[in-house]
């Protein structure tokens, strides 16, 4: 426990006590798609915080960092003030683009894509240019 108690005092004598910080872990993890840095659990000293640089891989970006009551700053998560062993657990998501066609000139005529609605990152996009009878297509621009 916490108390100590000496033995009959019969002359002087010296009573040490040797404190030290409480340690926790702190644990990363990162799902598919991505990874965070450090990837090995870090060692903190109590009421410390702890630093970790989120990467998504190509094509993704960071989806959510959650864990020890931290905070992303860009691609920068810091815990809170650790008092506990933790973990820190980064998600990814798949970047989404939209493809806006527009036709433009006094003619007429039809553009269709394949595939259409949301496309991810490095889709090939299929556009068939119809004009109508008696107008022509200048540019693919």
């Amino acid at each position: 426990g916490n108390i100590y108690s000496t033995g009959p005092v019969t002359a002087d004598c010296t009573v040490s006590a040797t404190f030290a910080v409480n340690r926790y872990t702190v644990t990363p993890s990162a799902g598919a798609n991505g990874m965070i840095s450090p990837a090995t659990p870090q060692t903190v000293d109590y009421n410390h915080a702890a630093i970790f640089v989120v990467t998504p891989s190509a094509g993704y970006r960071i989806g959510t960092v959650t864990g020890c009551n931290g905070t992303l700053a860009g691609d920068t998560y810091t815990t809170g003030p650790v008092t506990a062993d933790c973990t820190v657990t980064a998600s990814f998501v798949e970047n989404v683009h939209s493809l806006t066609v527009t036709k433009t000139g006094t003619g007429s005529g039809t553009v269709a894509s394949q595939p259409g609605g949301m496309l991810s990152t490095e889709s090939i996009i299929v556009l068939t240019v119809t004009p109508s009878l008696g107008n022509v297509t200048y540019s693919n621009r």
